[in-house]
């Protein structure tokens, strides 16, 4: 591992003054820490219902703007966060257009989905167990992240200079599928036979001495490394491999995009030290990859956003629904008490939800896809193959984590990830046909930005 990252260092330091020509982006960094000073409910696990007790790490928000030689400016907010809340990222995006003028599709808010962070919304006032004060608290977290996520993104547009961006890919080991295969069905396990994407996205940019100045880190796979049991605010694996590589690179900002792991677990997992084992692997992999010839992103950079509707089963009848409520399974019992309220008040759930999806295309050289939800790895594939299996990335966890956003297939063989939305009215489990709206709004992005023709 040292070899490694004395190599990348010394490619860096022979890294001499790059011409004007060589730099045909602006670049702008800023960060800001987002751990909760006060005690606050932490996202994931329904289980724990008491606040953090305790910071194991540090939590950030990083922004990254970019500006192509035409003029065309965007945003990227990574999040060391379990979700980001639609409605909070729209008042963002819709602030950025007032102050920057960007439309909605050069905003992206990404989240790192670690289960060790802070609650970055409230559904109900009040939840069941849930201490007034505790309840206040987080609310006010929350109301304090939202202007920090603002701030951070202005700055970063504020801060533009000439810059040079590349990439390349890697390869994450941990990577797990998740979707065991019992005698009692498909549970939350271990599944090494299981599709998962292992690649790893390298993103990176240098200034105009050649100096390292930001890197981009994309996995597949959940930040749930430490389990219900801990109380500890931690950026799981994520949050360690941004760390070591700022410091193994000084000066540079490492930023982390959450890729299609949906159905992918860390492995091995349970502790708080498998964050720093599978965080040190990840920050070993991007030394490695930054040490390699990096392959140049060109302008112009083109964006587009479009809501996909995901349709949403319609809900089944009053006696269903009732025994849906007793079930023993937490998420039917939950999907059946909320269709039922719904239905007590003469209100009729909603048909469909609207996804959020963006694509930027980096001149020729790349596109990234920028799913909202908690997308499948099957994602990858079918976008693959609507749009062509190089020079293409697809993240997950941008816009609005929501819910998963099982394939066709997840939702054929059931499983946790199958457990559906509950939003406002949107209350229930997606239908098969949410694959092709998914895959069919990516495809008229790609047509919009030049991917296809």
């Amino acid at each position: 591992m040292k070899s490694r990252l004395l190599l990348s260092v010394l490619v860096f330091a022979l890294a001499g003054p790059v011409i004007a020509a060589e730099l045909p982006w602006k670049i702008g960094l800023a960060a800001v820490k987002i751990t909760p000073e006060q005690p606050v409910l932490m996202y994931g696990y329904a289980s724990r219902i008491e606040p953090h007790q305790g910071v194991a790490s540090d939590l950030f928000a990083k922004a990254l703007a970019l500006e192509d030689g035409q003029g065309a400016k965007a945003v990227l907010v990574t999040c060391d966060l379990g979700g980001v809340h639609g409605a909070m990222i729209d008042r963002l995006a819709t602030r950025l257009r007032e102050r920057h003028g960007l439309p909605r599709a050069a905003v992206i808010y990404n989240a790192s989905h670690t289960h060790a962070g802070p609650q970055a919304w409230l559904s109900r006032d009040e939840i069941e167990g849930v201490s007034p004060a505790t309840l206040q608290q987080t609310r006010a977290y929350i109301a304090e992240l939202e202007r920090k996520l603002e701030r951070v993104a202005l700055d970063a547009l504020d801060r533009l200079e000439p810059a040079a961006l590349s990439w390349g890919l890697g390869m994450a080991p941990f990577v797990m599928n998740r979707r065991e295969f019992t005698d009692r069905g498909i549970v939350l396990g271990f599944n090494p036979k299981g599709p998962v994407d292992r690649s790893v996205l390298v993103l990176r940019a240098h200034n105009a001495q050649g100096h390292l100045r930001a890197v981009l880190m994309g996995v597949a796979c959940h930040c749930t490394c430490s389990g219900p049991k801990n109380q500890q605010i931690d950026g799981d694996y994520a949050g360690h491999a941004q760390r070591l590589v700022e410091e193994q690179f000084p000066g540079v900002q490492a930023m982390f995009l959450t890729g299609c792991g949906g159905d992918a677990n860390p492995w091995p997992r349970g502790e708080l030290i498998h964050a720093r084992q599978h965080g040190a692997t990840l920050a070993a992999e991007v030394a490695r990859v930054l040490a390699e010839k990096p392959a140049p992103l060109r302008p112009p950079l083109r964006m587009a956003f479009a809501p996909a509707a995901l349709p949403i089963t319609p809900p089944e009848s009053r006696e269903k629904l009732e025994a849906m409520a007793k079930s023993s399974s937490s998420w039917l019992k939950y999907i059946g008490t909320r269709q039922l309220a719904l239905l007590n008040k003469g209100q009729a759930p909603a048909a469909s939800y609207p996804m959020p999806i963006s694509l930027w295309h980096f001149g020729s050289d790349l596109a990234l896809v920028g799913l909202s939800g908690e997308p499948v790895n099957d994602y990858v594939h079918l976008i693959e193959n609507a749009l062509g299996p190089t020079r293409l990335w697809v993240a997950g966890y941008c816009h609005d984590v929501f819910g998963y956003v099982p394939s066709a297939r997840v939702l054929a063989e059931g499983g946790y990830e199958t457990r559906g939305i509950d939003r406002g009215d949107a209350v229930g489990q997606f239908t098969p046909a949410a694959q092709e709206a998914v895959v069919g709004v990516v495809t008229a992005l790609a047509r919009e930005t030049g991917r296809l023709k």
